[in-house]
């Protein structure tokens, strides 16, 4: 069987280390306020993330904090780099690569939020 604690927590270390590698790829830009917004939104899905994995609870209220935290950012930065400040393929495929793995993180997290908290019969 598996271990529901020990995989969210490898979902939130991956989350995090994900929120690291986004922070280099925007770092070079920072001087851009866009991009200074974004390295702000990547540091508090940080520190969310990191939060839950120091101290982590697997309830219902917990896992869909971090599903939250990962869907909002993902859908406030999906053109980043398509087109601001100027188009750049390197940093848009690795933008859409990591936000790949942020999603396949986010549905883990969904998987364990739909084991320990079934949906209930109408």
């Amino acid at each position: 069987m598996v271990d529901l604690l020990t995989t969210y927590l490898g979902l939130l270390q991956r989350g995090v280390a994900l929120c690291d590698t986004l922070a280099r790829v925007y770092e070079p830009d920072a001087t851009l306020d866009w991009a200074s917004r974004t390295l702000m939104q990547l540091g508090n899905m940080r520190m969310g993330l990191a939060g839950r994995l120091a101290s982590p609870k697997l309830t219902p209220e917990q896992t869909s904090v971090v599903i939250g935290l990962i869907s909002r950012y993902i859908d406030s930065h999906w053109a980043d780099y398509q087109e601001l400040p100027r188009p750049d393929a390197a940093k848009r495929a690795q933008v859409l690569e990591l936000h790949e793995e942020l999603t396949a993180v986010m549905n883990g997290v969904g998987t364990i939020d739909n084991a320990i908290y079934p949906s209930q019969p109408n």
